[in-house]
């Protein structure tokens, strides 16, 4: 499964685990509405500002992704896949704005998670196991989840992957 959203959805069903079962009905709705603009809106602005900005590009992404492609052929992959990029962010629509207006976007979509995170260390809690020994009880019932992907609450260090912490 590509998408984290449905891949929590499959979890929560096959483990049976509701991961904002200790949520409130507006918490769970600020969420979601977190986890759309980061997952839909602002993502799109980070690959538009790591893969078209050619400096951006040159000093990270172009510079090191690209080792393991032959030399003869890396700058025409390099160059295929920024054009895929491209075409895929027209699509989504952020790619047809200027790259002034794409950061501009970005950078209310940053400010409004630190208004909404403020001083706290987590958003909220995404998940009902509160502790590492819940999820080693839920590691015990379902034996293909693991504590670590469990809890994702924080308390061992893990996050789960596409969340606002």
């Amino acid at each position: 499964m590509a998408d984290s959203t449905l891949i929590r959805f499959h979890l929560e069903r096959k483990y049976g685990i509701d991961f904002d079962a200790a949520l409130d009905a507006e918490q769970k709705a600020v969420a979601w509405a977190v986890e759309r603009m980061c997952e839909e809106h602002l993502y799109f602005a980070m690959l538009e500002a790591r893969w078209l900005d050619r400096a951006n590009f040159e000093n990270g992404l172009g510079r090191y992704m690209f080792d393991g492609v032959p030399m003869p052929v890396r700058p025409l992959a390099k160059a295929m896949l920024r054009r895929m990029n491209a075409r895929r962010l027209s699509g989504q629509g952020i790619g047809r704005h200027s790259r002034d207006e794409i950061a501009a976007l970005a950078a209310r979509d940053v400010d409004a998670l630190a208004v909404l995170l403020g001083d706290r260390p987590h958003l909220m809690r995404r998940c009902a196991l509160r502790s590492r020994r819940d999820g080693l009880r839920l590691r015990h019932r379902h034996p293909h989840a693991t504590a670590r992907h469990a809890t994702a609450s924080g308390h061992d260090g893990a996050r789960e992957p596409g969340r606002v912490p």
